[in-house]
């Protein structure tokens, strides 16, 4: 009876891992982009959670348009509960236009919990995040030092 009770509790634990919950998560994130006043056209931007990208409806759409403007679909596969995914702009975008710079700013931006949808891969239509309309010339509060490797 003794060995019963450790296959039953063993047996009990193998169900439990193997029953982990997958869930889709997506998001809809819209914004425009400006560089110094003027449109900052066809850059790409990532929506990524814990390093991993997500997919996109149509990747295309990572990248803003010609008028600075972009809007995202994405969604990714998880076992994760809950999640807070964020928006990557690495860009080089700089307070004056005539200083050539080679290094690249970052912004990580934090998408909250209330734009996510959760078990669809389809975001719903109340839950965009718009983040507005950015000149990246300007530093974001969300924005990571430069370090350019000097």
């Amino acid at each position: 009876m003794f060995e019963m009770k450790h296959i039953l509790i063993l047996t009990c634990i193998i169900l439990a891992c193997q029953g982990a919950h997958v869930t889709d998560f997506s998001v809809h994130i819209k914004g425009t982009f400006l560089c110094n006043e003027e449109p900052f056209k066809n850059w790409p931007l990532e929506v990524m959670i814990d390093g991993k990208r997500f997919k996109y409806e149509d990747d295309i759409d990572r990248f803003t348009k010609d008028n600075g403007n972009f809007s995202i679909k994405a969604w990714i596969r998880t076992d994760s509960y809950m999640i807070t995914p964020y928006i990557v702009i690495q860009h080089n975008c700089w307070e004056t236009k005539e200083v050539p710079h080679r290094c690249h700013r970052k912004i990580i931006q934090p998408v909250q919990s209330r734009y996510v949808t959760v078990g669809s891969k389809i975001p719903e239509e109340n839950k965009t995040f718009n983040i507005g309309t950015i000149d990246l010339r300007f530093k974001h509060p969300a924005e990571l030092p430069v370090n350019c490797g000097n």
